[in-house]
């Protein structure tokens, strides 16, 4: 039986990328990492404290573009990091598989985490944007599919480049899901 308002939670979580640089070097790795509990608050009746243990998986997907400052476009990048899984884990995205890779939440005991590495090995200016993550539910519940809305809390993201590179600077709504750096 279909859940008769779509997503039946909203959740709020986070994530950062480390180290916080502008530059990288080739060979370099830079993590991702989001943890979060595994009773959240639903955001849209926040008197609600919501259980999500034992899902039937969380994930979302990561876009990676470099930044053509000549162009002023965005060119599928992913293949210019090799990934790293270590709690969680990194896969093949159904779709845009040139710039989309997907992250899958690994299930703790009290929490749900998700830490993977991207080995940098092409020179360029990269913009990294984290989506927001899914679920289709608690194992053995109807109705409680969830959609995780992601936040970046990196302090620095380099918009900077950003701005320099595509000529503008990128939306509020975007700024809060991006990393920018260089690699050199």
């Amino acid at each position: 039986m279909p859940c008769a308002n779509g997503d039946s939670y909203s959740f709020l979580v986070t994530s950062e990328w480390f180290e916080q640089k502008e530059t990288y070097s080739v060979g370099d790795t830079i993590f991702l990492f989001s943890q979060f509990p595994k009773i959240l608050t639903d955001q849209v009746n926040t008197n609600l404290s919501i259980n999500y243990a034992n899902s039937t998986g969380i994930a979302g997907n990561i876009g990676i573009t470099r930044l053509d400052s000549i162009n002023r476009q965005f060119i599928p990048a992913k293949d210019s990091f090799n990934f790293v899984n270590i709690s969680g884990s990194f896969s093949e995205a159904a779709l845009n598989t040139s710039i989309v890779k997907q992250i899958n939440i690994f299930e703790k005991a009290d929490k749900y985490e998700f830490l993977g590495g991207l080995i940098c090995l092409k020179k360029g200016v990269y913009e990294i944007d984290v989506d927001d993550l899914n679920s289709s539910g608690i194992i053995g519940k109807n109705c409680t599919n969830a959609k995780f809305t992601m936040k970046v809390t990196n302090s620095i993201k380099n918009t900077h480049l950003y701005t320099q590179a595509i000529g503008s600077p990128p939306s509020v709504l975007r700024q809060e899901k991006m990393y920018v750096f260089r690699i050199r």
